[in-house]
């Protein structure tokens, strides 16, 4: 727990995790979001209408796992760091 928020760190430099690990995340997720650049790209919700492929594409890095940082809530996933992007799934803002 860190400033009374309870979370779990999965260092992916030492344990890569491949598209096969993330989907079921993304597929679950209420609200998707990746940082390409200075700019955030909201997906549909769950993925809805995407491939398989389509949807983790901008989750995955050079190496085809999974890019850090990546944020997983119940109220959804963020890859890149995006201040404002993790208020709101924080419940912070």
């Amino acid at each position: 727990m860190r400033n009374q928020v309870a979370y779990r760190n999965h260092d992916v430099r030492l344990h890569p995790v491949g598209p096969e690990g993330i989907l079921p995340y993304l597929r679950a997720a209420p609200a998707l979001f990746a940082k390409r650049g200075r700019k955030v790209v909201e997906l549909p919700p769950r993925g809805e209408g995407l491939s398989d492929a389509e949807l983790v594409a901008p989750f995955l890095g050079r190496s085809g796992t999974l890019r850090a940082p990546t944020l997983v809530t119940p109220l959804g996933v963020v890859a890149g760091w995006d201040e404002a992007t993790y208020r709101r799934l924080l419940g912070l803002g």
